[in-house]
């Protein structure tokens, strides 16, 4: 069941979203995806998976390692929504949750994708598939994902996006905009995942980052702080100082390039988003881009 201050929230941005498709027209279906089209979209690097018939021999030929033909897919996407449930998602410093963030982004993304007659599945994991519902093009499914985004429990134990991405490949047979929402703190890197790169090579994947402000940053001033991982639920006491505040944030960052530079090599879009800041707007404006 939905609290009723979240339904009435959900219901503004059902309204706010479908009055959007009506004056700009912004869904979710033409993102860009390469398959059986005409229009020629860019070459780039063969990756495990891809059709050896769209390799170009005479570009592989030209420079010596493997390139695929890519071309711009004609036919609308469904659209598959993945969430993570995972403990991680429940940290909240500045109100609101990831998990919260992440409620309000799939509701952006169903509704988007139901105002414009998308059809849509739902998928939802932590360490193991949560839930899965193939993509269907009935309008009252979208409000049963929500309800159930807010009533499944996680088991104990670190997150894990592998048997996910294992599933996705096994069940979506035509290309489809798969959108990841998670905080990536997941057992496997991400660059080091090949089905990664194998889901990218087949559908057309966004992958949304949620983080909260207090992950990013050590607090100032001197002392001791105690800190929990939500997961594994190891405690740990930590001794604040400029020196390890430095650390911590170079750390932030390094994790933050890596995610950037593997989900680029893999040809996965990454968005990163604040959950305490106005999520809906900011992926409103991404598709809005990418259209």
């Amino acid at each position: 069941m939905i609290p009723e201050d979240l339904a009435r929230e959900l219901q503004y941005i059902e309204l706010g979203i479908a009055r959007r498709i009506r004056s700009q027209h912004v869904g979710v279906h033409t993102s860009r995806v390469g398959g059986d089209g005409l229009e020629f979209d860019q070459h780039r690097h063969y990756r495990p998976g891809d059709d050896v018939r769209r390799i170009d021999w005479n570009v592989t030929a030209r420079i010596g390692a493997p390139f695929v033909r890519q071309t711009v897919a004609e036919r609308e996407l469904d659209l598959v929504v993945v969430v993570d449930l995972s403990r991680s998602m429940n940290m909240a410093s500045d109100g609101r949750s990831k998990r919260e963030a992440l409620i309000r982004l799939a509701a952006s993304l169903l509704f988007s994708a139901s105002a414009d007659r998308i059809s849509t599945g739902f998928l939802a994991f932590a360490d193991r598939v949560l839930r899965w519902t193939p993509p269907t093009g009935n309008r009252r499914r979208a409000w049963a994902a929500l309800a159930e985004l807010r009533t499944l429990e996680p088991p104990a134990g670190l997150s894990s996006l592998l048997p996910a991405l294992d599933h996705l490949l096994q069940v979506l047979k035509r290309p489809a905009l798969v959108v990841i929402v998670s905080d990536f703190l997941v057992r496997e890197p991400l660059a080091a995942t090949p089905q990664f790169g194998t889901l990218a090579a087949r559908h057309d994947v966004v992958a949304v980052i949620l983080s909260d402000k207090l992950e990013a940053r050590l607090p100032v001033g001197k002392g001791v702080m105690r800190v929990k991982d939500l997961e594994s639920g190891v405690e740990r006491v930590i001794r604040l100082d400029d020196g390890v505040r430095a650390r911590y944030a170079a750390a932030v960052g390094q994790r933050r390039d890596e995610l950037t530079r593997g989900c680029y090599r893999t040809g996965i879009e990454p968005v990163f988003v604040d959950a305490g800041d106005d999520v809906v707007g900011q992926l409103a404006g991404v598709f809005a881009r990418r259209r």
